[in-house]
């Protein structure tokens, strides 16, 4: 959107101006009752250095409305984390004085657990000529993820005296997602644990036939079954043991994953430490993302069981993972505790439908925030580990990140 669409102009009296107006009032009653000129004549003087403000305000600061304001935002914010906003302002009116820059931007809370408050960023210039454009590069940080807007930037000036002040307001919305803070993913570590943990789960997976030049891995021997394809049969163990014996294969470990958040949280009256639960859930789960990006062709599925529920998939190495971060970024969690166990009773089928083809043999990464609860049973997806941000720290695979803005954070009020 473009700033010139949408200006919005307006005078205002400052506090200043009316406390001028009411001293002069008062010269001017001491002046008029008790006949001393010298009062009402200094009365008449601050009532016209007021009349010259306004008209300079009104006739010769009509410029204001003519500035072309452009704010640069980088594509990626992580809470907690500093980055640069730019703002370029051009001026091809006439000379403008003591301008006054502001730019708020404000946290729409809707998909986070915490309180938000609007952050506001502020500069002076004291001169802005003609056909001349200016840079303001400003360092800041935002403290909380999830969805912030910058709606639009104000510029005062009360030059010369300051007694009142034309605003102009330069509608220029711009929207962020303020991904969580990552820490640091020790990859072959978790793929190890994946790897060796057996699934949790009751479903069996259905038989997969060997194609044709498929890769498949060598797991064991067993006896011949009839339907078997003579070309694994093990001949030499055949001819040891007197009995045809033939190779089990199994598909190698898959290099996908599917991720679940169970983002439970506790009610509005709870401590800020319980708040912190979830998000070093959210914490982890999103450095695990980013971890699993760092080599290309995989796919990544994540499943937020919050409310509503919602599954995406992602390819690594495409800008479909970034949907995957923001998905993070504005979990708001439930307080319902029991929402593993209600996955649990659901039907098999139901919760693997959800996932593409591809990805219903893959790991499962089970990441809960709830550190007192024991470990679901029957669930209907083949969890490879159930853990907790803690556990994972414990185990040496997770370091969580250096800066905690949430630890700083108070819960929102229901």
């Amino acid at each position: 959107m473009s700033p010139r669409e949408k200006i919005r102009s307006r005078i205002r009296p400052t506090w200043q101006g009316v406390f001028w107006l009411l001293l002069a009032a008062v010269l001017l009653t001491q002046g008029w009752y008790r006949t001393i000129g010298l009062l009402a004549f200094l009365a008449f003087f601050l009532f016209g250095l007021m009349a010259i403000e306004v008209l300079y305000i009104v006739c010769w600061r009509r410029g204001l409305n003519q500035l072309q304001i452009k704010r640069r935002l980088p594509e990626v914010i992580v809470a907690g984390q500093p980055f640069f906003v730019e703002l370029e302002i051009q001026n091809p009116g006439r000379r403008q004085f003591g301008l006054r820059i502001e730019d708020p931007v404000e946290a729409e809370t809707g998909g986070r657990p915490f309180a938000g408050q609007s952050a506001q960023w502020g500069d002076y210039l004291w001169q802005l000529p003609r056909k001349e454009k200016v840079v303001r590069r400003v360092q800041r940080v935002l403290p909380q993820r999830g969805k912030y807007r910058w709606s639009g930037i104000r510029v005062s000036t009360g030059f010369p005296l300051g007694l009142c002040r034309r605003e102009a307001y330069y509608e220029y919305i711009q929207e962020r997602v303020v991904l969580p803070p990552v820490g640091q993913v020790n990859l072959p570590h978790l793929q190890s644990v994946l790897e060796l943990q057996p699934p949790r789960t009751t479903t069996p997976r259905p038989w997969q036939r060997p194609l044709p030049g498929a890769e498949f891995e060598f797991h064991g021997l067993r006896e011949y079954r009839s339907g078997d394809s003579p070309r694994y049969v093990h001949w030499r163990s055949s001819a040891r043991t007197g009995q045809l014996l033939v190779r089990e294969m199994e598909p190698p470990a898959s290099e996908d994953l599917v991720l679940v958040l169970e983002a439970w949280r506790p009610d509005s009256n709870a401590d800020a430490e319980a708040f912190a639960d979830l998000e070093e859930a959210i914490s982890l789960a999103a450095s695990v993302v980013l971890a699993w990006n760092r080599q290309a062709g995989r796919h990544l599925a994540l499943l937020v069981l919050d409310r509503p529920c919602r599954i995406l998939a992602a390819e690594t190495a495409t800008p479909s993972v970034r949907n995957l971060l923001e998905a993070l970024a504005l979990v708001q969690g439930c307080t319902e505790a029991p929402l593993a166990d209600a996955l649990a009773t659901a039907s098999p089928g139901a919760q693997l439908l959800g996932l593409p083809f591809q990805l219903r043999q893959a790991p499962v990464l089970w990441i809960s925030s709830r550190t007192n609860t024991p470990i679901p049973k029957n669930l209907p997806l083949p969890v490879a580990l159930w853990t907790t941000p803690r556990q994972a720290q414990a185990a040496g695979w997770y370091n969580p990140p250096a800066v905690r803005p949430w630890q700083q954070l108070e819960p929102a009020v229901d």
